[in-house]
Formats: C-alpha cells, structure tokens, sequence
C-alpha cells in the first residue's frame, strides 16, 4: 500500500476496527469459501476513495461495518461493483448490483445453473424470436451508444445444467415503475443516474429470481452458516421503503430492513 493510500485509510480506522472485530467474532459463521481479508480490504479502499462513504464510515463506523459485513458473508466484492452503499438519509440505502444478483443465484439456486447472460437492448438492436422459439439480440458491438439510441428494454436468460432455460425481458414500463418506488433515485449519487445500464440489468435479473429458489446450506453445510447467510441476503438490497411495494409481483421484492449491531469497538 503506498504512502498516500494509508494516509487515506488513517480516517476509517474505527469502521476498520469495527468490521474486523465482527469477522473475528463471527468467523465460524461465515463461509468457508469467502476470502474475508481480501473483500475487507477491498470495501476498505472503496470507501477510502469516497468521499460521503469516508464520512459516513467515520460518523457511523459500527453501522458502516455491519453493512460491508454483511456483503462479506455473500462474498460480494465492493470494489467490482457487485454491491454498493448510498449514504441517504438516517439509514444509508443498500444495493446489489446485477452482477452481485447473478453471483449469488448461481452459488445457492436449488437447480444447479451453468450461466446467466443478461443485457439492456437499444432502439436499433436486431432482438425477437427465431423460429424454434429461441430468443436472439444482435447489435454491433463497436457502435456508440448514439448510435444504437435508447435502452428500450433489457433480459435475463438463466441456463440451467440441465440445458433448460428461463428468460425474463423488462420493458421501459416496467423498469419506470421499480425506478419510481426507488428511495434514491433522484440523487446525483445515485446509481440509476451512475450506472443506468446495470440498473435496468438488474431489474430483469431480479425479475428472473422468483424462478430460482435459493438454499442457502447448499453450499455451506451448516446451519449457522446458512442463517448468516440468509440474513445477510435479506438485509442487502434496502432500496424500496417497506410501505412502496411494487404491485407487480414479476419486479422487485421488499427485502427487510438492516439489521444492525448496536456496539462501537474502541480503536487501539
């Protein structure tokens, strides 16, 4: 780590001790498969490198370090946007991106899945059916955005081992109703304006999840570890006030909310 990284880490060293505190405590509840010292550091030099992140990490240290706790658990990695936290208002808003979404789904899905492609699709983009059924989108992958105009739409196709397939496509309808019920969707952090495409990515990724049921002793084996796992999923993605419940059940369900440790480490 250079001089200048940890002149920038020196102000989180309560989260810091906070989060490593709750891993030690906790490290027989997480699964063995997780590579804790590397996604700490990572979420470490993510927040370090923000400006409202280091702020609420330095105001809020034990409520910071449940959050990237949490993400540790599901074996997110901030630092490749697999998840994010959006400092707004008293509670800060919690997210998973698409590629967190898709990550997760092909560790704990009950039927053993070989991938998950999903992509937006633009005005110009050849999309449809062939005739077998078969879904396509074809698009030149060197033109501009300009070039292919709007998103209209985006997908999600989960291949299963067994070489059957679910898919789930998401309309401009669709997606202004989950961004609508949004809490953050206005703000200039927010990542509806940051990252536009994977949010409207994730919509049809989350809307292909209520054909995938989840078990999360799949991987782990064990009780403890499994009920760590699922809180953690459950209290991951925090974007939808409970009372802005999307009426179409094919979106996006309410998760519930944080669940936070009321304890501060002292920093040695």
């Amino acid at each position: 780590m250079t001089q200048k990284n940890e002149i920038a880490v020196k102000p989180l060293d309560k989260f810091k001790n906070n989060l490593e505190s709750l891993i030690t405590t906790n490290i027989k509840a997480l699964p063995s498969d997780v590579n804790s010292d590397r996604l700490k550091l990572n979420a470490l030099m993510y927040i370090s490198q923000n400006a409202q992140l280091m702020t609420l990490a330095q105001e809020k240290p034990a409520l910071t370090a449940q959050i990237v706790y949490n993400f540790v658990a599901l074996g997110l990695d901030m630092s490749n946007r697999e998840c994010y936290i959006i400092p707004f208002g008293q509670t800060p808003t919690v997210i998973r991106d698409y590629k967190g979404e898709e990550k997760l789904a092909k560790k704990y899905s009950v039927k053993p899945i070989k991938s998950i492609k999903s992509n937006i699709v633009r005005r110009t983009d050849e999309q449809g059916f062939d005739e077998n059924g078969n879904f396509f989108h074809r698009y030149n992958a060197f033109a501009t955005d300009k070039d292919r105009g709007e998103i209209i739409g985006a997908y999600c196709k989960v291949i299963y081992e067994d070489d059957s397939y679910d898919l789930e496509t998401v309309n401009i309808d669709e997606v202004k109703r989950v961004k609508a019920v949004s809490k953050t969707a206005n703000r200039e952090d927010s990542v509806w304006n940051k990252w536009e495409e994977a949010m409207w990515r994730k919509t049809a990724v989350k809307k292909s999840m209520k054909h995938i049921p989840l078990d999360f002793k799949k991987i782990t084996g064990s009780d403890e570890v499994a009920a760590t796992v699922e809180k953690a999923y459950k209290t991951t993605d925090t974007d939808f006030a409970p009372s802005e419940r999307i009426n179409n059940d094919d979106i996006i369900q309410q998760d519930e909310p944080i669940e936070v440790i009321d304890v501060e480490f002292e920093v040695k």
